[in-house]
């Protein structure tokens, strides 16, 4: 999956131009220009007030991070909404990430994609990348793989971007908007692990694994989980439950697939329902245990787990037989955009059952969905 783009940065000196204002406050002149490490949150806020854009992009910066103040998502996005209507590049970006999270304002992906695009025209690379992230999702427009991995290429180019290069490897690895290609997947990730990327050291485990180098596999996810990715340390505890390029060894998978879930991982959690539930050399087989794993990570919006959950409960696996139930996960699943679930409420709605009625307009709905991927 292509990695959500955050922007989180504090803008540097060089961008603090408020300077000294005319306008007293309190019977003394503010130094806005100063940089924002050494800036009192009170005065960084009279500066925002009497509208300087720099200000305004860090305070809501500050807000949405809750740094020296409350986390508050709400006024992050006015701040950041106040500096990106006076033409603040990173703020314009910021103020995407806003409408993409739905976080301190109602979710809108045509307003996440508008920001992103005005703020990739004046060549800042997060930008780029995430209007990369939203042709190649269709979010906030149609789909279009081939511009998606162009921006992509742009950011990670012109930007040198650790993330943009991760999302560029990803779609040369896989032939999303570009011809499939091994080797340069394999350049572009690379490059992003040489700056320190865990997502790029996990990627690069995940596609060791699949040209079946599993000793290489083994080595990158173990460098990403040692960073704290939470992915990675997920994928190196499945390592070793099955003896993936090292021996098996329960207490490390154990320890690692535990880590990850105190991350609050949802794959974690859906691992271990896995391993719960199919043989393997470590885990002793649990349906009482998978049912709840499984449960746990559907809950938190794991589309596999709740494609597994629904296919438990369409068949009376564990629990009692439930369609209208199962139902209900499928489609989680599916608008999370997982095929598989797709193509099962195609064939649900196309079908019909003794619960579920037949649905041509639910089955050409979801018909045009995975004709969209």
């Amino acid at each position: 999956m292509i990695k959500n783009n955050i922007i989180l940065m504090i803008l540097s000196l060089e961008l603090f131009g408020c300077g000294y204002f005319d306008k007293q406050v309190s019977d003394t002149k503010l130094n806005c220009a100063i940089d924002v490490s050494e800036q009192a949150v009170k005065q960084l806020i009279q500066c925002a007030q009497i509208g300087d854009a720099v200000s305004q992009y860090n305070l809501g910066v500050k807000y949405r991070e809750g740094i020296d103040v409350q986390q508050d998502f709400e006024q992050g996005f006015h701040w950041t909404q106040r500096a990106a209507a006076q033409g603040l590049a990173e703020a314009e970006a910021n103020l995407s990430w806003f409408y993409e999270t739905g976080l301190g304002v109602p979710k809108n992906p045509e307003q996440a994609f508008l920001w992103a695009e005005k703020a990739a025209k004046k060549k800042i690379p997060l930008a780029i990348n995430n209007l990369g992230s939203y042709y190649q999702k269709g979010f906030g427009t149609a789909v279009n793989l081939e511009k998606g991995a162009a921006y992509f290429r742009q950011a990670a180019e012109e930007g040198n971007l650790s993330l943009a290069q991760v999302n560029l490897g990803f779609a040369y690895f896989y032939g999303n908007g570009v011809p499939q290609n091994t080797e340069r997947a394999l350049f572009w990730t690379k490059k992003a692990a040489e700056q320190g990327d865990s997502q790029a050291m996990a990627n690069l485990g995940k596609f060791y694994k699949e040209l079946g180098q599993l000793n290489e596999a083994f080595m990158w996810t173990e460098k990403a989980a040692a960073t704290g990715n939470p992915l990675a340390e997920a994928n190196l505890g499945f390592m070793y439950a099955h003896g993936v390029g090292v021996n098996a060894d329960k207490d490390k998978a154990w320890f690692w697939l535990d880590k990850s879930m105190k991350q609050n991982n949802s794959y974690a959690f859906f691992l271990m329902g896995t391993l719960h539930s199919q043989s393997n050399p470590t885990f002793p087989y649990d349906e009482a245990k998978a049912y709840k794993y499984y449960q746990q990570a559907a809950e938190m919006g794991n589309a596999n787990a709740q494609n597994n959950l629904a296919n438990w409960l369409m068949n009376g696996r564990y629990i009692p037989k439930n369609e209208t139930e199962a139902l209900k996960w499928y489609e989680k699943a599916a608008e999370n955009g997982l095929p598989i679930a797709i193509r099962t409420l195609i064939k649900i709605y196309g079908e019909g059952s003794k619960d579920i009625p037949k649905d041509e307009a639910k089955k050409q709905h979801w018909q045009n969905k995975l004709s969209e991927q």
